[in-house]
């Protein structure tokens, strides 16, 4: 009797692990067996992320679950097959226009037997940064003021997305900008397409890039700005009473004077401040070393005269500095040659 009834337990043990095994089987497989588990283990990459219109754009699928390099593989370009192969784990091709939608498939058939099948979509768009730095240059000046030492500037993105036709406006798009890929959150958020970058006294190359996306939409492009700051410079004009500022240089050159008086124009040039008589701008004229005298001095331009019939030469040099940017004071300096018919012993003001 003892030993029919260990048999019974025994039997009873066994169907009740076989239900718990049968039990678990159907939880790890479920309703659509192995397969579910293979296709959610095939990971499918995209280079670049977010192609601009008209880029070359890689596909690769890889997984850990099925050996894709027997698998047979076709790929699908907006429902038509583009290629295959057996082993084709990688796809290249060319992002439409903006607005325009790009749908690549890859239809994998395993050597189990499976198929399996995975889709990504792309939605073109492309964004412009440009830059406007806060620095200053002359009325007459015709190019781009640049971005100075230890200045600061203004990104604006100038985004092209398209969904359904309908062009997004720019303060319905998502920005996230990054600092040499590091994500500037303050920045970033909703609407904000203005990046205002504040240089450190370290004054480096930076790269300033930003991500904008759509809301409810797989639309995204990237783009990025190298800024690299320069120097400030001071140019020496020379102000005509008939001709007014005359644009030559006179910085580091030797210039006859035939005239009794001159009257110079130090320009300072992509410096932070917004005109030349800005307060935070200070002024130093010297003559062969020594400042003018105090009336005269602070001051962009002096009016340099020539009193007597004597022939000399003096160095004139001015120092600009911008109180608030140490990275911005300078010097620029000029010779002047006097004939005897207009020349100085001493030269006053």
């Amino acid at each position: 009797m003892k030993k029919i009834f260990s048999l019974l337990i025994l039997f009873a043990l066994l169907t009740s692990l076989s239900h718990f095994a049968i039990g678990q089987t159907k939880n790890r497989f479920g309703e659509d067996g192995l397969l579910s588990d293979i296709e959610e283990q095939v990971s499918f990459s995209v280079t670049p992320s977010t192609p601009q219109p008209g880029e070359s754009v890689f596909f690769r699928i890889e997984s850990f679950s099925t050996n894709l390099n027997k698998g047979n593989i076709a790929w699908f370009v907006n429902d038509i097959e583009s290629a295959r192969g057996v082993g084709r784990t990688t796809f290249s091709t060319i992002t439409p226009q903006v607005g325009q939608q790009l749908s690549v498939r890859a239809v994998i058939s395993t050597e189990e037997g499976n198929t399996i099948t995975k889709t990504y979509s792309i939605t073109a768009a492309s964004v412009v940064l440009v830059y406007e730095a806060n620095s200053y240059t002359p009325p007459f000046y015709k190019g781009k003021a640049l971005f100075p030492l230890q200045g600061d500037a203004q990104i604006v993105a100038i985004p092209s997305v398209i969904i359904d036709g309908r062009q997004i406006p720019r303060d319905e798009l998502v920005y996230t900008w990054s600092v040499d890929d590091k994500v500037v959150q303050d920045a970033s958020g909703y609407g904000q397409s203005v990046y205002f970058y504040n240089s450190d006294i370290l004054s480096q190359n930076k790269f300033i890039s930003v991500r904008v996306s759509a809301r409810d939409s797989n639309a995204a492009t990237e783009g990025e700005i190298f800024i690299s700051p320069t120097s400030p410079e001071i140019v020496l004009y020379e102000k005509s009473s008939a001709f007014g500022v005359i644009e030559r240089n006179l910085a580091n050159i030797t210039n006859t004077l035939f005239s009794r008086e001159l009257e110079l124009i130090a320009s300072p040039f992509y410096m932070s401040a917004q005109k030349s008589t800005d307060l935070n701008l200070e002024y130093d004229w010297k003559i062969n070393g020594v400042s003018l005298d105090q009336g005269v001095n602070n001051q962009p331009s002096v009016l340099f005269r020539n009193e007597e019939d004597k022939e000399g030469n003096a160095r004139i040099s001015v120092r600009v500095t911008e109180e608030n940017h140490l990275l911005q004071s300078l010097m620029a300096a000029t010779n002047l040659n006097f004939r005897s018919n207009a020349s100085l012993g001493e030269i006053t003001f």
